[in-house]
């Protein structure tokens, strides 16, 4: 995590909307924040792949927190986060522990993103991208990624983007207000 004040390269299988990102950052970004899907609540899984032992963490739920398969970090918050994190223990559950717990120490605003995808929504559909509906998609093969480039280049027409997201707006509308 040191390097993250300066530069923090992204996980194979994930692409973001630059523009669309910036635009975003440059009306609602804010220091000492984070961006990103934002859960409210999550339960604390004792068994499974993300189990955490009351031992490590005893209460029944996780503050708020920013799902890890994508979030943006503020310059600001980072600096705060590597003030912190050394005087905690390893936790195994990262966007858990550095977007919920260490920012609630760090008194670090969460900020949710409508059109991150997060663990539930695995793939984005292609035109999301092209039609500025999502910022970060996660979980994709290089194939689908190599796609979605092309499509931004000719901006949909190969499929119909435009088209498509007439029959898809109210859809993706709904799917990313219901959480926040």
């Amino acid at each position: 995590m040191q390097g993250c004040p300066v530069h923090c390269e992204g996980r194979p299988g994930h692409i973001f909307k630059r523009s669309l990102l910036l635009t975003f950052l440059k009306y609602h970004g804010k220091s000492n924040a984070i961006f990103g899907f934002v859960y409210k609540g999550g339960s604390v899984n004792r068994e499974g792949r993300w189990a955490v032992s009351e031992e490590v963490y005893p209460l029944d739920s996780y503050p708020v927190y920013a799902s890890g398969t994508s979030y943006i970090i503020s310059r600001s918050a980072a600096v705060t986060l590597m003030k912190l994190c050394s005087h905690y223990p390893y936790f195994p559950i990262e966007d858990a522990f550095i977007t919920g717990i260490l920012a609630t120490v760090g008194s670090i605003d969460r900020v949710h993103m409508r059109g991150v995808c997060y663990w539930a929504k695995l793939k984005p559909e292609p035109c999301a991208f092209v039609n500025d509906k999502i910022y970060i998609g996660n979980n994709m093969t290089e194939t689908e990624l190599r796609s979605i480039w092309r499509l931004q280049i000719d901006r949909g027409r190969s499929m119909n983007c435009e088209k498509l997201d007439a029959l898809n707006s109210q859809k993706v509308k709904g799917e990313f207000d219901e959480r926040w």
